[in-house]
Formats: C-alpha cells, sequence, structure tokens
C-alpha cells in the first residue's frame, strides 16, 4: 500500500504514479504469470482473489490516486471474468489493529 495523499488537482504526477504503480503492475504480472503463451491458464484455478480498500466504493479526499488503485483491482476482477477465469475483490475497510494504520496512530485511510 502506498499512500501520496494530496488534492488531485495538486497531486504530482510522480505521486499518482507511487500510488497505481505497484497495484497495477502486481495485477498484470500475476495474471499474466498464470498464463501459456496461447492466453489460456497454465494451471487451472479455483479462486483468485484481490484485496483492496472500500476506497473505490466510498472515496477519500486527497486519495484520488489510491481510490484508482483499488478501483483497478476491481475492473481486474471483471477482466478476467469475460476471459473465463475466476476472480474475486475483497474491499476491505481500515484495519486498524494489524498493519499500516496501527502502526501509524495518525493515519485514519481505508
Amino acid at each position: 500500500m502506498v499512500l501520496r495523499d494530496n488534492l488531485f488537482a495538486e497531486m504530482p504526477f510522480a505521486d499518482w504514479e507511487a500510488a497505481m504503480g505497484p497495484k497495477v503492475q502486481g495485477i498484470w504480472n500475476l495474471h499474466n504469470a498464470l498464463l501459456h503463451a496461447d492466453g489460456k491458464l497454465h494451471t487451472p484455478l479455483d479462486l483468485f482473489i484481490l484485496m483492496d480498500s472500500t476506497s473505490c466504493i466510498l472515496g477519500h479526499q486527497g486519495q484520488a490516486n489510491y481510490t484508482a488503485a483499488n478501483t483497478f483491482l476491481d475492473s481486474a476482477v471483471q477482466f478476467r471474468h469475460a476471459q473465463g477465469m475466476p476472480a474475486s475483490c475483497l474491499d476491505l475497510s481500515v484495519v486498524s489493529d494489524v498493519g499500516y494504520v496501527s502502526e501509524r496512530k495518525a493515519c485514519s485511510t481505508g
């Protein structure tokens, strides 16, 4: 998770890329690693689960980049379904007792 909070109108492109890049590149790397050269699944999967944030549903002020990255994950699920491949996305709210938010008590993001 990369957060580079800023109002969209004032957001440097580097901050946009910092939040978008890992999720976008990560899902494509994983998706492509599971395919043969012919585009068929190398190993049939029963499950393909992505975890993202409710920010793609609710949004958060100053987090257009983070919200867009999470929305991309939801779109990747739709893409995989269109290809006849399994995929699901869990949109999590703030997890306050472990991870990023718990390590940064002043943080209030999702």
